[in-house]
């Protein structure tokens, strides 16, 4: 699965940030046995907020990927 296309289907509540539960719900999904430590760091690495959540940028951004705005005008 892209990430772009990731990033929209795990956003539950669709307010264009992971939570940590987002997170553990698609490493779930995809068949990852990530740790909470792991999900936590992936947290941390995007720039995550007060609230434990990663931006849409900043989980493109630690993965390599280009702004999220290139995946939204590519839909």
């Amino acid at each position: 699965m892209m990430i772009g296309t990731m990033i929209f289907v795990v956003d539950a509540n669709k307010d264009r940030r992971l939570s940590y539960s987002d997170l553990k719900s698609y490493m779930e999904l995809a068949g990852l046995d990530a740790k909470d430590d792991e999900i936590k760091a992936i947290i941390r690495l995007g720039g995550g907020d007060s609230n434990g959540c990663i931006s849409f940028d900043g989980l493109l951004r630690i993965s390599g990927a280009e702004k999220i705005d290139s995946y939204i005008n590519a839909t």
